[in-house]
């Protein structure tokens, strides 16, 4: 491997950039694709494919696509043993009562890449939780004489402590 300039790295980056594009912009055209044929056909083999490239690319998080998948169409991801006596994941339409249901699905307005993308966004965030964390590691550091600083980690905490309290939710659990 030869010495990376600046221009080289710069040139990298790029290459990683719109590589990354066209290949989430593939996997997004094999998804609709797969939809499609599932829709007309109830065959998800399609789908299936999708996250095989995905996984042995190992360049797309291919949990996020199926995630994606099942969240837009009444299928699962499972495992099967094939002809050939090998296991296999593979998508099945869900069934009621052993009988199986028509396939159904929403087209997706999003990209699998901006739906995932908005799903981590929206996920809540217990400051109460993380703060109480973050009083149980110093805490524990400052037990175990682990600090280097033990003044700035009691000043640390006393500031985690008093952020706690002020919290709204935090004194209405310790008047109840």
């Amino acid at each position: 491997m030869s010495k990376m300039t600046l221009e080289s790295f710069t040139k990298c980056l790029q290459t990683i950039a719109s590589n990354g594009q066209t290949v989430a912009q593939l996997v997004q055209q094999a998804l609709v694709f797969g939809f499609t044929h599932f829709k007309t056909t109830s065959d998800s083999t399609y789908l299936s494919q999708v996250v095989e490239a995905c996984n042995a690319g190992r360049s797309i998080a291919a949990k996020h696509v199926v995630e994606y998948i099942t969240a837009h169409a009444n299928i699962r991801y499972t495992e099967i043993v094939n002809a050939n006596g090998e296991k296999q994941n593979v998508f099945k339409i869900l069934s009621t009562d052993g009988v199986k249901q028509s396939p159904k699905f929403n087209m997706p307005k999003v990209s699998c890449f901006e739906w995932h993308r908005s799903k981590v966004d929206a996920k809540p965030v217990d400051a109460e939780l993380i703060l109480k964390s973050g009083i149980r590691r110093i805490e524990k550091a400052l037990e175990e004489d682990k600090t280097t600083d033990a003044g700035a980690a009691n000043v640390a905490l006393r500031g985690l402590r008093q952020t706690l309290a002020a919290m709204p939710a935090h004194q209405a659990k310790k008047a109840a």
